[in-house]
C-alpha cells in the first residue's frame, strides 16, 4: 500500500544518489552477485555448502532499501523520473544468477506498478515485459518468491493502469495470450502449495474479464478461466479448513466469473458439490461474519440463477 509524506519532508534527488551509485558501481564492475568488495562472485545455486551464500549481498541489501522507499510515492517519483530505476532493475535481473536478487528486483518493480503513472511507464517498456514473461514461462523456475513477485507485478499493472486505450489492449492481449502466459497462473492454482502465489494468481484471473481483451484472444482467455475454475473447485474438495483471506479471494473470484457469463452452465453444474462445500467452509467462521455472509448470499443467488437458466 502506498503512502505519502509531508511537503517539507519530501525527498530530493540527492537523497537517493548514494543508493543509485552503489547499484551502478556494482553493475559497472560486474559484481552484482559479489558477497562483498573483497570476495568472489557467488551463485546461490552452487553446492558449496557456504553459509555466506544465504546472506544478502551488498546489492541485495541496497535493493531492500529501494524496495522500502518505492512504497512511498515521492520516492517512487524520484527513482523513476530522475534515475530511470526500472531500467537499472532490468539490467540487474538480466545479469544476476541469484534468485534472491531477482526476487528483490521484481519486488521493486511491483511496488512501482502500484502508482498509475508509473504503471503506464512500465507497461510501455517492451524489454521489461519480455523479461517478466521469460521468468514466468520458465518451467525450470521453481523459486516461489521470484514467481510471486513477478506475478504481483502483473497484478499491480492490471489494477493500476489508469485506462486502457485500444493500443494498450492489443499490447496487453499479446503479452498475456500470444505465448499463453496466462496458462502459468492456471498452473500455479493447480499446483502451488504457497498461499501467496495461489492468492495472487486468483487475483490476476479475476481481473482478466474486467479489462479489454482483443477478440483474437478471447477464446484463449475463456478456456484458461474455465480451466482455472475447475482447478479451484478440485482444490476446494480437498481443503479441510481455509484461511479467511483466501476464502474471500476464492468466493470473490467465483462471483466475478459468474457475472461475466464465461463459465458454461454445465461446468457450474458439474461443480455444485464443490461450490456448496465452499459455502459451508464460509459458514464455519464465528466472528465478523457480515462480509462473508454477504458474499455467500451473492454466491448462492448466482448458483440459483444458474440453475434456473439450465431449466429454460
Amino acid at each position: 500500500m502506498s503512502s505519502q509524506i509531508d511537503d517539507d519532508e519530501k525527498p530530493k534527488v540527492y537523497s537517493v544518489a548514494g543508493i543509485i551509485l552503489n547499484i551502478l558501481t556494482a553493475i559497472n564492475d560486474n559484481r552484482i552477485d559479489a558477497i562483498n568488495e573483497n570476495e568472489e562472485i557467488v551463485n546461490e545455486n552452487d553446492d558449496n555448502g557456504n553459509d555466506k551464500d544465504l546472506e544478502d549481498t551488498p546489492v541485495e541489501k541496497t535493493l531492500c532499501v529501494i524496495w522500502d522507499l518505492t512504497g512511498l510515492e515521492e520516492y517512487a517519483n524520484i527513482f523513476m523520473n530522475e534515475c530511470q530505476i526500472h531500467r537499472i532493475i532490468l539490467k540487474i535481473i538480466t545479469l544476476t544468477s541469484r534468485e534472491r536478487t531477482q526476487e528483490l528486483s521484481l519486488g521493486v518493480l511491483a511496488n512501482l506498478a502500484c502508482f498509475p503513472d508509473k504503471a503506464t511507464i512500465l507497461f510501455s517498456d517492451k524489454d521489461l515485459l519480455n523479461v517478466i514473461k521469460i521468468i514466468l514461462k520458465d518451467e525450470n523456475n521453481d523459486d516461489v518468491r521470484v514467481l510471486f513477485e513477478a506475478s504481483k507485478f502483473i497484478r499491480n499493472l492490471l489494477k493500476n493502469l489508469p485506462h486502457y486505450s485500444f493500443e494498450q489492449e492489443l499490447i496487453l492481449s499479446e503479452f498475456l495470450f500470444s505465448n499463453n502466459l496466462i496458462s502459468r497462473f492456471n498452473y500455479f492454482i493447480k499446483n502451488t502449495l504457497n498461499d501467496d502465489l495461489f492468492f495472487i494468481s486468483l487475483e490476476i484471473l479475476k481481473l482478466l474479464p474486467c479489462i479489454g481483451i482483443s477478440e483474437n484472444y478471447f477464446e484463449i482467455m475463456s478456456l484458461n478461466i474455465i480451466d482455472s475454475f475447475n482447478s479451484i473447485c478440485e482444490r476446494i474438495n480437498i481443503i479441510k479448513d481455509i484461511d479467511r483471506k483466501l476464502f474471500i479471494a476464492i468466493i470473490n473470484m467465483i462471483n466475478t466469473l459468474f457475472e461475466t457469463g464465461i463459465i458454461p452452465s454445465d461446468t457450474i453444474e458439474n461443480n455444485y458439490e464443490s461450490l456448496y462445500r465452499l459455502q459451508n467452509l464460509g459458514y464455519s467462521y464465528e466472528e465478523n461474519n457480515d462480509e462473508i455472509f454477504n458474499l455467500i448470499e451473492v454466491f448462492n443467488n448466482k448458483i440459483e440463477l444458474s440453475k434456473e437458466k439450465e431449466k429454460e
